[in-house]
Protein backbone atom coordinates (compact mmCIF):
# COMPACT_ATOMS: atom_id res chain seq x y z
CA UNK A 1 0.00 0.00 0.00
CA UNK A 2 1.63 3.02 -1.00
CA UNK A 3 2.57 5.89 1.78
CA UNK A 4 -0.54 8.43 1.81
CA UNK A 5 0.98 10.49 4.97
CA UNK A 6 3.88 13.07 4.03
CA UNK A 7 5.92 15.32 7.31
CA UNK A 8 4.57 18.95 6.50
CA UNK A 9 7.19 21.52 6.88
CA UNK A 10 6.56 21.57 10.43
CA UNK A 11 6.74 18.13 11.21
CA UNK A 12 2.92 17.16 10.51
CA UNK A 13 1.66 14.64 9.02
CA UNK A 14 -0.45 15.40 5.90
CA UNK A 15 -2.33 13.94 3.42
CA UNK A 16 0.31 13.25 0.15
CA UNK A 17 -0.78 14.72 -2.90
CA UNK A 18 0.09 13.55 -5.78
CA UNK A 19 -1.10 13.58 -9.72
CA UNK A 20 -4.76 14.21 -9.36
CA UNK A 21 -5.27 17.12 -6.89
CA UNK A 22 -6.26 17.04 -3.60
CA UNK A 23 -7.03 13.91 -2.19
CA UNK A 24 -11.00 14.07 -0.51
CA UNK A 25 -11.78 15.23 2.32
CA UNK A 26 -9.07 17.74 2.64
CA UNK A 27 -10.46 21.03 1.97
CA UNK A 28 -13.65 21.13 5.06
CA UNK A 29 -15.79 24.22 5.84
CA UNK A 30 -13.27 25.16 8.58
CA UNK A 31 -10.67 25.89 6.13
CA UNK A 32 -12.39 28.08 3.98
CA UNK A 33 -12.20 31.94 5.82
CA UNK A 34 -15.60 33.99 5.83
CA UNK A 35 -15.78 36.41 2.78
CA UNK A 36 -12.91 34.15 0.87
CA UNK A 37 -14.58 33.40 -1.82
CA UNK A 38 -16.46 36.95 -3.42
CA UNK A 39 -18.60 37.19 -6.58
CA UNK A 40 -16.46 39.66 -8.04
CA UNK A 41 -13.58 36.91 -8.51
CA UNK A 42 -16.27 34.60 -9.85
CA UNK A 43 -15.74 35.57 -13.42
CA UNK A 44 -19.19 35.28 -14.49
CA UNK A 45 -21.79 37.47 -16.26
CA UNK A 46 -25.51 38.13 -15.72
CA UNK A 47 -27.30 40.68 -18.34
CA UNK A 48 -29.82 43.15 -18.10
CA UNK A 49 -33.17 42.04 -19.01
CA UNK A 50 -33.91 41.06 -22.53
CA UNK A 51 -36.75 41.15 -24.62
CA UNK A 52 -37.04 38.30 -27.57
CA UNK A 53 -37.61 39.16 -31.01
CA UNK A 54 -37.64 35.71 -32.83
CA UNK A 55 -34.08 36.16 -34.45
CA UNK A 56 -30.50 35.46 -32.66
CA UNK A 57 -29.67 38.04 -30.43
CA UNK A 58 -25.99 38.38 -29.84
CA UNK A 59 -25.50 39.52 -25.95
CA UNK A 60 -22.23 40.99 -25.05
CA UNK A 61 -20.75 39.28 -22.33
CA UNK A 62 -17.40 40.82 -21.39
CA UNK A 63 -15.47 37.77 -20.02
CA UNK A 64 -12.90 37.95 -22.55
CA UNK A 65 -12.79 33.89 -23.56
CA UNK A 66 -15.80 31.68 -24.53
CA UNK A 67 -18.27 30.74 -21.42
CA UNK A 68 -18.01 27.45 -20.32
CA UNK A 69 -21.95 27.28 -19.17
CA UNK A 70 -25.03 29.42 -20.39
CA UNK A 71 -28.12 29.41 -18.53
CA UNK A 72 -31.31 31.52 -20.09
CA UNK A 73 -33.97 32.37 -17.06
CA UNK A 74 -36.81 33.49 -18.19
CA UNK A 75 -38.19 36.69 -16.17
CA UNK A 76 -41.94 37.45 -17.90
CA UNK A 77 -43.45 34.25 -19.95
CA UNK A 78 -47.17 35.80 -19.96
CA UNK A 79 -49.42 34.74 -23.38
CA UNK A 80 -46.24 33.28 -24.86
CA UNK A 81 -44.87 29.42 -24.71
CA UNK A 82 -41.23 29.91 -23.89
CA UNK A 83 -39.40 29.22 -26.74
CA UNK A 84 -35.18 29.47 -26.64
CA UNK A 85 -32.49 28.23 -28.83
CA UNK A 86 -29.07 29.09 -28.25
CA UNK A 87 -26.20 29.56 -31.25
CA UNK A 88 -23.21 29.58 -31.22
CA UNK A 89 -21.12 31.24 -27.89
CA UNK A 90 -17.97 33.07 -28.54
CA UNK A 91 -15.63 35.22 -26.30
CA UNK A 92 -17.46 38.48 -26.76
CA UNK A 93 -21.18 37.52 -27.31
CA UNK A 94 -23.94 34.65 -26.09
CA UNK A 95 -26.10 34.67 -29.23
CA UNK A 96 -29.71 33.22 -28.09
CA UNK A 97 -33.28 33.27 -29.95
CA UNK A 98 -36.05 34.19 -27.78
CA UNK A 99 -39.61 33.74 -28.40
CA UNK A 100 -40.75 37.20 -29.67
CA UNK A 101 -41.84 39.58 -26.23
CA UNK A 102 -39.89 36.67 -23.93
CA UNK A 103 -38.26 38.49 -21.40
CA UNK A 104 -34.96 36.65 -20.14
CA UNK A 105 -31.57 36.99 -18.66
CA UNK A 106 -28.74 34.89 -19.32
CA UNK A 107 -26.06 33.69 -16.81
CA UNK A 108 -22.49 32.48 -18.12
CA UNK A 109 -19.69 31.09 -16.70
Amino acid sequence: MPNRLVRDANGVLAPKIGEGGLPDATVVNADIKVSSVQGSKLDFFLSAEQTGNGSPQPIAHGLGRTPSIVLVVPTDITGNPATFTEGVHDATSCIITATATLRYKVFAL
